[in-house]
């Protein structure tokens, strides 16, 4: 189950398409006689998609079943890529093509993986849920690698033929679990899980104050991401400079997931991840003196590097603050609103970094005002209180 999700993880749909548009955007501007700024649009086409059809994916967990929705997921989405490199005659053609694959692919996502591990894993479920969100981070570290030697020798549609071969895999391991006992030896149970169903979560304060502090994250520290070359050239450095940084955030947020994974069994995991997020806090306070006063690299390097360590929590903590507070009966559901509330953060959080910095011809106000963000979300965590008492000669942790 863990090999298969951080397979399943490692081609997923995010990465695959975050990584490939960037890889075949020349390409693409060339043939269809567009910019780049036209290809990118696909980007929001794919998020929107993606959003609608949680909306119905949550709830189709709940009801069929992960495995189900996870095979069926993962097959549309080799078939949607195969359309994409053989049907993509026109740009309106690919925008549809993207539109689809980001709403068939969503089952295929950590939604769906998430769910299967919180059901396969009580006393480690921390730890499984870190290293199947690393595999997303493996992801976005080897795509763009095996993206350009693959475009050494073919154009952009055999590229994506080739990424159709890779999700096979995923495939075939999530097909494999339908013959697998759907539970292990993790489980303790002689605890009676929790059943608390969608409508009632919705008016459990505990929700929205997840919720709230979800989007105050994932606005902040993935608003940094798209904006590390605006902020590069503003500090005059090279591009290899550059690179350092996104290579400086891309590791430490790989090895987070590792770290607060592990911790989230040991300890109480609203306490750690708030502590993760004033991390966060902390790298966005050195990045903004580091814009006020045009610092050197080295200190923007660290300065990006905590602010990914801080992130690395978030991707854990949806499912497993859904699974300890609200138990799994509707798990798809719970989790699939939270999702949400995270992608309109995705979404909101680049647009805003970029309008701040026109707007104040710096990045200091934008970064002193991410690092508020990522405080405010670890007091939204530190308000938490303990995890339901569960009923059995024993308790989860």
């Amino acid at each position: 189950m863990l090999l298969a999700a951080f397979v399943g993880m490692t081609f997923s749909p995010g990465p695959l398409i975050a990584v490939l548009l960037g890889s075949i955007a020349a390409p693409l501007s060339a043939e269809f006689g567009i910019d780049r700024g036209q290809v990118m649009f696909s980007l929001t086409i794919f998020s929107f998609a993606t959003i609608v059809s949680v909306c119905f994916i949550g709830r189709l967990i709940d009801r069929v079943g992960a495995r189900r929705v996870l095979i069926t997921s993962t097959g549309l989405v080799v078939l949607t890529l195969l359309a994409m490199a053989y049907q993509s005659n026109t740009i309106l053609a690919f925008y549809c093509l993207i539109g689809l694959f980001g709403f068939c692919s969503t089952g295929a996502q950590s939604l769906t993986y998430n769910k299967l591990l919180a059901a396969w894993f009580d006393r480690k479920r921390g730890f499984a849920i870190g290293i199947s969100t690393a595999g997303a981070g493996l992801g976005y570290s080897i795509l763009p690698i095996i993206m350009v030697r693959v475009l050494e020798s073919t154009n952009w549609r055999g590229l994506i033929a080739v990424l159709a071969a890779f999700t096979v895999l995923p495939l075939v391991l999530s097909i494999s679990l339908a013959f697998a006992p759907p539970w292990s030896n993790d489980q303790d149970r002689s605890i009676t899980p929790l059943e608390v169903p969608f409508a009632t979560a919705l008016r459990d304060i505990r929700l929205w104050v997840i919720a709230v502090a979800i989007f105050c994250i994932s606005t902040s520290a993935l608003g940094l991401v798209p904006n590390l070359v605006g902020f590069s050239r503003d500090m005059g450095v090279t591009p290899k400079d550059t690179a350092n940084l996104s290579s400086a955030f891309g590791i430490a947020t790989l090895s987070g997931r590792f770290v607060f994974g592990y911790l989230f069994d040991r300890m109480f995991a609203p306490r750690v991840a708030a502590g993760c997020f004033i991390f966060s806090a902390l790298g966005f306070f050195s990045l903004a003196s580091s814009a006020a006063h045009l610092t050197g690299t080295a200190f923007n390097v660290l300065g990006v590097a905590v602010v990914g360590f801080g992130l690395a929590a978030e991707g854990d903590l949806i499912g497993y603050l859904t699974s300890r507070y609200f138990g799994m009966r509707a798990f798809g559901q719970i989790y699939g609103f939270l999702y949400i509330i995270f992608l309109l953060g995705v979404g909101a959080g680049p647009y805003t970094f970029g309008a701040g910095r026109d707007v104040f011809g710096s990045y200091s106000i934008v970064f002193t005002t991410a690092g508020a963000l990522a405080m405010a979300a670890s007091l939204l965590m530190l308000s938490l209180p303990a995890y339901p008492r569960l009923t059995g000669v024993a308790r989860a942790r």
